[in-house]
């Protein structure tokens, strides 16, 4: 379904744009490009999507398992201090 979509967008969209990344005026030509309109709404969609997947991927950090030794030392020590009986605490 989204292929077909991107298809039919870019059918619709195949005009060339500039695309100016000089947000002070006069633009001058080294900070602009043409490109078709299609590929400047995919390109946006794709930046989009990585860099919400890349700020999913570190929010989820803490979710993910321990990875060196000192980690789960502390996670291991913090879940069975509190189930030790007192003859056992040394």
């Amino acid at each position: 379904m989204v292929a077909i979509f991107a298809s039919l967008m870019a059918l619709a969209n195949r005009k060339f744009v500039t695309v100016n990344f000089d947000p002070i005026p006069p633009a001058s030509e080294g900070w602009s490009i043409e490109a078709p309109l299609f590929l400047v709404i995919l390109g946006a969609m794709f930046l989009g999507i990585l860099i919400g997947g890349f700020a999913v991927w570190l929010n989820q950090r803490r979710l993910r398992p321990p990875t060196n030794d000192e980690q789960l030392h502390s996670i291991s020590e913090a879940y069975v201090a509190p189930h030790r009986t007192p003859d056992q605490v040394s």
